[in-house]
């Protein structure tokens, strides 16, 4: 570790770092990915590199958690093969064959394991059930990438997918609320009303375990791509379209929804960051 001022410099990687994301539940680590074929595990509080995962024989694209107990994470490459790795010990759970180069992936422990991923093929795909949770809550398997029972196939786009997100809670209340139907609607705010009394000020941690404990899964997904567009799919109502925007003048990067799940921020090679109320 480099110290310059304020600032940290971390040279683990050989090549060009693709891709980050911090373990959502806890936020105790964070994977790194890079062209170097690798995935670094760092701790957030020292920031030294816990472990590395080794396994693709091409660039990494990116990387994102499970968020069950800072275990499970999925990464993709330019080798074509979707890894899902034991991040604590280091091994692989399941490498997957897909289809295309898979550029993007988003993923939440709701919904036992919840995965889209899109790519070259201008597609994004849900698949649902990926997670096995074992006897012992520090582990768990993986049923694998099956698309069986909710899997859905996401369409509009016209070029490679660069980015896809699903949604939060939070924001899946504001957006049943302004674009929901009448069943929707009922159906978010008496699941407001039961987290409210049952979480309380418990955090993201006490959160997220509630509502895996009802079984929620998250209700939209967010995708945006080469051809400039974003779209916004209900994975409720068998992936139709809610929300279109085409305001970004170049390829879009990177998309994510605020903590208050009002908003959508995207950053594309426009240089832009654009920030879209979804209350409107």
């Amino acid at each position: 570790i480099e110290t310059r001022s304020n600032i940290k410099v971390l040279r683990n990687h050989t090549e060009s770092v693709t891709g980050l994301a911090i373990e959502p539940v806890k936020s105790a680590v964070f994977a790194s990915c890079s062209n170097d074929q690798t995935i670094k595990i760092f701790d957030c509080e020292t920031l030294e590199c816990v472990s590395t995962l080794v396994g693709h024989e091409d660039a990494v694209s990116t990387v994102s958690w499970l968020g069950d107990a800072e275990s499970t994470l999925i990464s993709s490459s330019r080798d074509g093969e979707v890894r899902v790795w034991d991040a604590k010990r280091g091994g692989i759970k399941q490498t997957f064959k897909a289809p295309t180069w898979v550029r993007a992936i988003s993923s939440t422990p709701l919904g036992g394991g919840t995965v889209i991923m899109g790519g070259n093929d201008e597609l994004v795909t849900l698949y649902t059930g990926v997670l096995a949770t074992s006897s012992n809550s520090q582990s768990s398997s993986v049923n694998g990438f099956k698309q069986q029972g909710g899997a859905l196939t996401l369409t509009g786009h016209s070029n490679t997918i660069m980015c896809c997100t699903l949604s939060t809670f939070e924001a899946d209340c504001v957006i049943v609320e302004a674009h929901g139907t009448p069943l929707q609607k009922n159906e978010i705010k008496e699941l407001q009303k039961k987290r409210s009394t049952t979480v309380g000020e418990g955090g993201a941690t006490a959160s997220v375990s509630w509502l895996q404990s009802v079984g929620y899964t998250p209700k939209y997904a967010a995708t945006g791509a080469r051809d400039k567009n974003i779209f916004v799919f209900d994975l409720q109502l068998a992936g139709k379209e809610v929300m279109k925007f085409t305001d970004h003048q170049n390829w879009v990067r990177s998309l994510c929804f605020t903590t208050s799940g009002q908003y959508l921020v995207s950053c594309g090679d426009d240089g832009l960051m654009l920030v879209y109320d979804l209350a409107v």
